[in-house]
C-alpha cells in the first residue's frame, strides 16, 4: 500500500516541479525529449487501459494525468501499474538536470 501512495506523491511532485521550472529555466533540449518520451509509454498505456481517454501529449499529459490521479480511483490504479517501474529513471534524469542548473 506505501509504494502505490509513494507512487502517487512522486507523480504529482514531478508534475509539479516540472510546471514550476519550465516556467522559469529553459528545460535542455535533452530533458524535454526524454520527458516526452518517457511520458509517452506511460500515457499510452493508461490510454489503453482507461479505454481511450485523451491526456495530450509530451509531459504535458503526464501534468493533466497526476490532476486526475488526485481525484479519479481507476485513473490512479492504471497510473500507479503503468508507472511505478519507471519512476526511478525519471528521477534520476531530474537529479542529473538539477545538478547542471547548480554548477
Amino acid at each position: 500500500m506505501k509504494a502505490q501512495v509513494y507512487a502517487d506523491i512522486l507523480l504529482v511532485i514531478a508534475a509539479e516541479i516540472y510546471e514550476s521550472v519550465s516556467k522559469n529555466k529553459k528545460l535542455s533540449k535533452e530533458l524535454e525529449d526524454y520527458l516526452d518520451k518517457w511520458s509517452e509509454k506511460i500515457v499510452e498505456q493508461v490510454k489503453e487501459k482507461q479505454g481511450g481517454v485523451e491526456f495530450g501529449i509530451g509531459f504535458r499529459a503526464i501534468v493533466k494525468l497526476a490532476g486526475k490521479v488526485k481525484t479519479e480511483v481507476t485513473t490512479r490504479e492504471v497510473t500507479r501499474e503503468v508507472m511505478r517501474p519507471r519512476l526511478n529513471d525519471l528521477i534520476s534524469q531530474y537529479k542529473s538536470e538539477a545538478q547542471k542548473w547548480g554548477s
